[in-house]
């Protein structure tokens, strides 16, 4: 009888500077690696696990390609006046049911106002990004919605990387992974008091509490840009962290939901925070884009385990 490392949330991130630990680990793993989520780090050929061993094992994964996850939290590049720039983080993944494309989903925060297309690549945690660093391409901002609700769909163009049930954490006060996974997504907003994290690129991990649900928001410096039914929280953040996932961690089960991404920060003397969040509700159920979000399938486990 074996033990899934999807249902047990065993997750193993490779680097290029220890291929010869990694081929070690294959070798012993190799009857178990079909259930292993593997995911290479940024590096230089990062998909692609060369073998350095000349033992017969060795053999059955040279130049094994290893999938790649962008996953919630991590970082969004864009190209701006020629220099690939950190713009904000990644939130989700989705497939359409309809149409079988997939996406990540985004804040559309500094996406509207960039010259179309806008091709997207990812940034993991680490090693930070540097612009002397190798791009890889996830795919280009196929929509973008940025008044009544707040959201971006990213359509996967790469085909390396895979849909992804992952957030990036960095939470002290659990015995965290480097990721969680995600068990599901909640529609219906937190209540107030209710403990709630974000993962972004910035802060990588920040956490704090419900403060108000169902409230509106006028986008600053935009007069006609207004969101409803808005969550606020009162937690640190950085502008990098915009996009990301908000999400909450049962303390008992340890089940991870999400329950919107990351639209916006407002500062307060003193060093106040609070942390607009675009509830999963909204992103759903808004009349003039109903068409297509109706058919979105958000991936959780369950959703990655029927891919």
């Amino acid at each position: 009888m074996g033990i899934s490392p999807i249902y047990n949330r065993i997750i193993i991130d490779l680097s290029h500077a220890d291929d010869k630990e990694n081929d070690a680990f294959l070798n012993v793993s190799l009857p178990f690696e079909q259930f292993i989520i593997m995911n290479y780090l940024s590096d230089n050929n990062s998909l692609s696990l060369r073998s350095i061993s000349d033992s017969p094992s060795s053999k059955h994964h040279n130049k094994r390609i290893i999938d790649a996850y962008f996953q919630g939290g991590e970082g969004i590049i864009t190209i701006i006046n020629g220099q690939p720039t950190v713009r904000r983080s990644a939130g989700f993944s989705a497939i359409d049911i309809v149409t079988s494309k997939e996406y990540l989903i985004t804040s559309a925060h500094t996406l509207f106002n960039l010259r179309e297309p806008i091709d997207i690549y990812h940034a993991p945690w680490y090693p930070p990004f540097t612009r002397r660093d190798p791009l890889f391409h996830f795919g280009i901002v196929s929509h973008i919605q940025f008044n009544g609700v707040d959201f971006a769909l990213i359509e996967k163009q790469n085909n390396d990387y895979k849909l992804s049930p992952m957030i990036r954490s960095s939470v002290v006060e659990h015995p965290s992974p480097p990721s969680e996974i995600i068990d599901d997504f909640f529609e219906s907003p937190p209540p107030v008091g209710h403990h709630i994290c974000i993962s972004g690129y910035d802060s990588h991990t920040s956490c704090g509490e419900v403060t108000s649900v169902d409230t509106e928001y006028r986008y600053p410096g935009r007069r006609n840009t207004v969101f409803h039914s808005m969550i606020r929280a009162n937690m640190p953040a950085k502008y990098g962290d915009i996009g990301g996932p908000a999400f909450s961690i049962d303390n008992v089960s340890h089940r991870v939901t999400v329950h919107g991404i990351v639209t916006n920060l407002n500062f307060f003397r003193g060093g106040g925070y609070i942390v607009v969040l675009q509830p999963i509700r909204g992103i759903v159920n808004y009349g003039p884009t109903m068409n297509f979000t109706q058919n979105l399938l958000f991936i959780d486990l369950k959703s990655f385990g029927m891919l």
